[in-house]
Parts: structure tokens; C-alpha cells; sequence
């Protein structure tokens, strides 16, 4: 029996490098990051962070991610149609040909699946392909489409809590009264490879196996699925928002999984899980657009100040980067000087030139002081990025 997992785990694993989504996921992430420096350039005259950024956080987090939510499903014996899966594949890819990364969220495309299924079911198409996509739709339990998607939902936001506060991608926006206001653009996409039990004779059905169906054998494949997320931060620092928004999507994802839970094991019934499905759907994507609101409405906050500068980014590997600096927090003097631009800030930093002092404001307007060495072969800039209308060398940089 161990080897027969074994060997079907080996065989579904390596049928996802088969599978056209799994590099179409990947060129959209690559494509995501040439967005983004481009963006970042147009900007500040500089690259924030490599191009290749977006690629090694769609795979490192979203396969462990993938790995977890497989590991549940191989322990509960969840099952799928490989038509049902198919038309997931196809409805997954259509959304990912808009370029919009948020098009491909687990809510989004099992809508856009089961709309895509109903539509097929009216029309009883007599093509042999679309026939046997309607037959594994109709197959398909919404018992087991909404547990998929509380589960989805839930590795959502837990991806969205612990991995996107990191490395957020900075903006100049113009605010409502035509001034320059700072952003923080949060975009990800998460690549997560899924194993599920599909129709086959590669294992023996075990006592609980599989959900949803009767079947006596099954066989393993392994899914690419990938979850979309975009936000942009106007109104306070990017960690906040983004910690803010992760609980409230595993919120969802908790309720979502235990009424799946529920109505599977206890009620099992056809009807509450549909209503459940839909209702959680139409409650994530109230999640986002209430989000969006607010953080129109709400005062900008990364803004110039009379009493020094304002943190919006921190290069990579510069001094800066190095030193107990926070996006958020807002310079005060430098070298005992107080400034205002980054013409002043660059002008103060050369008054030594092997030795920066820096007068920090934490964003509870306490003072503190961040000291720092400059060597020769380091930038003659610490690697800031600042709000400011002013323009040195065309970069808003310090």
C-alpha cells in the first residue's frame, strides 16, 4: 500500500511539469516583475527589486503551501473529477490571459468555473470534448467544490498574512488635490501544485476513501492552482494593511471550512453547500472591494511633512538597508541638520562623508538615533526612497 502511494505520488508530480498551466503561472509571474521594475524606473530612476522577485516567491511559498493543502486532502480522501479539474485548468487560464494578477483568486476562478459549467449544461453540446466537460461538471459534487474553495481560501489568507507584507513595491500617486501622496503597491501570485485523488487503479480505496464518491480504486495528479493577490496601500504602511486584510480572508477561510465540514459529514446536502459556496464567494470579493474603498476615502499617508522626510522605500543592499530603518518612519535631521528634501538630505549626508547620524521619528513621533560607518566602496547614497515633489538628479533618493 506505501508503495503504491508512492509510486502514484511520483507519477502525479511528475505529470505538473506537464501540465501548460503550470508555465503559463510562471511566464505570468516573470511578466508580473518586468511590470513592476518598469513601474519602479518610470519612478525613481531605479530598480527597488530584482525582476526575478515575483518568480522565487510564486514557487518557494506557494509549494509549501500546495504541499499542506495536499497533505489534507490525501489524509481525507478528496476526490475530483479529471473533467471537472480540466475545466478548473481552462476557466484558471482564460482569467490569467486579462494580465490582471487578482483575476486568478480561488474565488474568482471557481465562479468562473461554475458559471462556465452551468453554461455548458443549457447548451448539451454534441462536440466530444465540451460533452465530456459537461459530464464531469455534472459529476462533481458542490459538496466537493466548496470544500475545494474553503480550503483555497484559507491557504488565501494565510499566504496573504505571512508572505505579502514582505518586499511591497513603492509608488508616487497623485492624491486628490493633485499633490504627490506615496503608495505601496502589493501584488503576488502564488503558484501551488495540489494533489488530488482522480479515477484510476494506481491505489485501493481505504476504508475512508474517497469523499464525494464510490469509486474502488483511484489514481493521484497533481494540479497547478495559482492564487492572485493585489492591494494597493495608501492609507497606512503596507505590513499593517496587509497583516488586516490576511485575517480577515483566514476568517472566512475558517467559517468557510468548517461549514464544508458540516454540511459534508452531518447535513449532507446538495443545496447548503451551493448556498455556502456562493455566499462565500460573494464575501470575499465584498472583502476586497470594502477594502478598496477605504482606502480611497481614507487620508493618505505617505505624505511630505514640515518635520522631515517621509520613508517610503529602502533599497536593497545599500546602507540603508542595513540600519534599523522602517518604511513608515520619517527622517528628521541628518548629521545634526534638519531636512526637509532630498536635496537637503543628500547635502547633509556629505557634511562626513565616512559617517552618517541619523534623527529618527517612529510612527509614534518618538525620537531616535541610527548611526552608521560609510565606506568608500559603498553608494554615496543610503538607499532611500522619499515622498517629494523635489527632484535630484531626477530621483526622489537619498
Amino acid at each position: 500500500m506505501v508503495e503504491s502511494l508512492l509510486i502514484a505520488f511520483v507519477k502525479g508530480f511528475i505529470a505538473l511539469f506537464f501540465h501548460p498551466l503550470f508555465y503559463g503561472f510562471l511566464i505570468l509571474s516573470f511578466f508580473l516583475g518586468l511590470k513592476r521594475v518598469k513601474k519602479e524606473r518610470a519612478v525613481f530612476n531605479v530598480r527597488v527589486f530584482d525582476r526575478h522577485f515575483e518568480l522565487l516567491y510564486a514557487i518557494l511559498p506557494g509549494f509549501a503551501a500546495g504541499m499542506l493543502v495536499s497533505l489534507l486532502f490525501l489524509i481525507l480522501g478528496f476526490f475530483m473529477s479529471n473533467s471537472f479539474l480540466m475545466l478548473l485548468s481552462i476557466c484558471a487560464f482564460l482569467l490569467s490571459l486579462s494580465l490582471q494578477i487578482q483575476a486568478v483568486s480561488p474565488s474568482l476562478v471557481i465562479a468562473f468555473t461554475m458559471i462556465a459549467g452551468y453554461v455548458l449544461e443549457m447548451v448539451n453540446p454534441s462536440n466530444g470534448f465540451l460533452k465530456k466537460l459537461t459530464s464531469g461538471f455534472q459529476e462533481t459534487s458542490a459538496e466537493s467544490v466548496f470544500f475545494l474553495l474553503s480550503v483555497l481560501i484559507l491557504a488565501e489568507g494565510l499566504l496573504i498574512y505571512f508572505q505579502a507584507k514582505k518586499r511591497t513595491s513603492p509608488r508616487l500617486l497623485k492624491g486628490k488635490r493633485g499633490k504627490l501622496i506615496g503608495a505601496h503597491d502589493v501584488s503576488r501570485l502564488w503558484l501551488l501544485p495540489i494533489f488530488f485523488l482522480v479515477p484510476g487503479t494506481a491505489v485501493e480505496r481505504l476504508n475512508w476513501w474517497p469523499l464525494f464518491t464510490e469509486v474502488g480504486s483511484v489514481s493521484m495528479l497533481c494540479i497547478p492552482f495559482a492564487i492572485g493577490f493585489k492591494q494597493i496601500v495608501r492609507h497606512t504602511v503596507p505590513e499593517r494593511a496587509v497583516k488586516e486584510m490576511g485575517k480577515k480572508v483566514i476568517t472566512l477561510g475558517t467559517v468557510a471550512f468548517l461549514t464544508a465540514v458540516v454540511i459534508t459529514f452531518f447535513i449532507n446536502s446538495s443545496i447548503f453547500a451551493m448556498v455556502g459556496l456562493w455566499l462565500t464567494i460573494a464575501i470575499r470579493i465584498f472583502i476586497g472591494l470594502k477594502w478598496r474603498l477605504k482606502d480611497r476615502d481614507a487620508p493618505a499617508y505617505f505624505t511630505n511633512r514640515n518635520n522631515g522626510l517621509m520613508i517610503l522605500g529602502i533599497l536593497p543592499y545599500t546602507p540603508a538597508a542595513n540600519m534599523n530603518l522602517k518604511i513608515g518612519e520619517i527622517i528628521h535631521k541628518v548629521n545634526g541638520q534638519r531636512v526637509k528634501s532630498p536635496e537637503e538630505f543628500y547635502q547633509s549626508l556629505q557634511l562626513n562623508g565616512a559617517f552618517c547620524k541619523l534623527e529618527v521619528l517612529d510612527e509614534q513621533g518618538e525620537i531616535r538615533f541610527e548611526n552608521r560607518s560609510l565606506f568608500d566602496n559603498e553608494h554615496h547614497e543610503l538607499g532611500l526612497l522619499f515622498v517629494s515633489e523635489d527632484l535630484k538628479n531626477g530621483k526622489r533618493v537619498g
